[in-house]
């Protein structure tokens, strides 16, 4: 209830993040909408991955990338992260 009260304030953006299993609950004009990870591969089968298009169709517009619990956990190497910032950029 907290964030769907939340009024527009067109001086300051904000962004909420929140799992990719939460993301089709976000549905406010107040605050943009990003992922917390990405695929670096646009498609194809890569279990547990979700895709910038699958992104876009929940309303995301920002995404976390190469975050340290990321690199530091799931072993991202910086061609990795460099691989989706490029996927990101040019989608």
């Amino acid at each position: 209830d907290f964030l769907s009260n939340l009024p527009a304030n067109n001086s300051v953006d904000v962004v909420i993040c929140p799992p990719s299993l939460y993301l089709s609950n976000f549905d406010n004009a107040a605050f943009a909408l990003g992922a917390q990870n990405v695929s670096e591969y646009a498609s194809g089968a890569h279990t547990g991955e979700t895709s910038l298009a699958m992104l876009s169709e929940l309303g995301c517009t920002y995404v976390i990338v190469g975050h340290s619990e990321r690199r530091e956990n799931h072993g991202e190497s910086s061609d990795i992260v460099a691989s989706k910032v490029k996927a990101v950029i040019e989608a």
